[in-house]
């Protein structure tokens, strides 16, 4: 023990006086004496009083059979007839999960696929009695790790990536989570259960759409029967892990917590799950690229209806000449629309009204329409 260095310093020294005393012991007879009583006293202080630090006790052995539980403080240990059989760490203790092969739990397969844990499964535990964690187990670190381990393979091994990552299956407490897994799962039974309600009543109603719906009936009924199966196996691991947690208080210990971490996703998983985002970003892209055209297209149709309207026609007709002469007209360049039609509108209806006196609210469009043949005829010629 650490703590016994300054004991056995003092007990050295005593034991120095006592050969030195020795020599006066030759001489005189009490000089036996002072260093009898050295030599005990060193003894028991070089090997018998022993310091126990906070947040940890001794497991003492007389005879090679368990004698009593040192707790912090001084401590008396005969030599010779008791010794230390453990030093245990009585406070709260993370212990990491290992594999078969006595290595750090880092990789997790799933439903579908794998991933590496950022960190590894951490157990958090308290030795609650000593001597059952040192008499009734082994080694209570591999009991541990062989019956937390099945657990947390068991769990994440119902999950699919999406669930355990994005949903936050797979991160926290195991026990935790296991409850909050069988919660999450029975929602969304119930959402499949709605669904798949609804379109085999659109199928009965409209018995023709049968063929058009199967694929995504069949889809409904596989998740449902996975559903199941996961409802299943999470009721049977919260039995599992009540009587873990059980067990180990029979063998002292305490088991508080399973923490399981982040995961860094494989490189393929990473790229088949940005697709759908990129996708997601070109097709808004697009979609405000189209919304941008439109508003520049519908705004010179806008005006040109407007002016037909001035001059008595119908809005729905107006509006549909006005389609008509945009998608028709070619005096624009590519990539321009009919921002100029309005102004040839209003005046030609002017050179109408003052040449033949017709009215604006009557329909002249035919009358507009031949001067806008001779107006692009003078366009074509200015261009030739």
């Amino acid at each position: 023990m650490k703590a016994n260095r300054r004991f056995r310093i003092v007990g050295i020294i005593l034991l120095v006086l006592g050969i030195l005393a020795i020599g006066a012991g030759s001489i005189l007879l009490p000089g036996l004496i002072v260093f009898g009583v050295f030599c005990l006293i060193g003894s028991y202080f070089s090997f018998g009083i022993i310091e126990v630090e906070e947040k940890y006790c001794l497991v003492i052995q007389r005879f090679g059979k368990f004698n009593r539980i040192a707790q912090p403080g001084l401590r008396i240990v005969f030599p010779v007839i008791e010794k230390v059989k453990v030093k245990l760490f009585t406070a709260l203790q993370p212990y990491d999960l290992r594999t078969t092969e006595k290595e750090p739990l880092t990789e997790i397969d799933f439903k579908d696929g794998s991933a590496r844990l950022t960190k590894p499964v951490t157990v958090y535990f308290t030795i609650r009695d000593p001597f059952r964690a040192v008499y009734t187990v082994r080694n209570y670190a591999d009991w541990i790790n062989d019956n937390i381990f099945p657990l947390v393979t068991r769990y994440l091994g119902l999950l699919r990536i999406r669930e355990a990552h994005d949903e936050g299956l797979g991160k926290g407490n195991l026990f935790v989570l296991i409850k909050d897994a069988e919660q999450y799962f029975k929602k969304k039974q119930r959402e499949i259960q709605e669904a798949l309600l609804a379109l085999e009543q659109e199928i009965q109603n409209k018995p023709r759409l049968r063929h058009r719906y199967s694929g995504e009936l069949n889809l409904y009924k596989t998740e449902l029967r996975r559903i199941d199966d996961v409802l299943s196996t999470l009721a049977a691991l919260k039995r599992d892990s009540d009587q873990v947690l059980e067990k180990a208080k029979e063998h002292g210990l305490e088991i508080t917590e399973v923490l399981l971490v982040d995961y860094d996703l494989p490189e393929q998983i990473k790229r088949a799950r940005e697709k759908p985002l990129i996708a997601m970003r070109e097709r808004e892209a697009a979609e405000e690229e189209a919304r941008k055209e439109a508003i520049l297209r519908i705004a010179p149709i806008e005006q040109t209806t407007g002016a037909f309207v001035d001059l008595g026609w119908p809005e729905r007709e107006a509006r549909e000449r006005a389609f008509e002469i945009d998608m028709s007209e070619s005096l624009a360049e590519k990539g321009a629309l009919s921002a100029g039609w309005p102004f040839v509108v209003r005046e030609a209806a002017s050179i109408a009204e003052k040449v033949w006196g017709r009215k604006k609210e009557e329909p002249i469009f035919e009358i507009i329409e031949g001067i806008l043949n001779v107006l692009k005829k003078e366009k074509g010629g200015e261009k030739e």
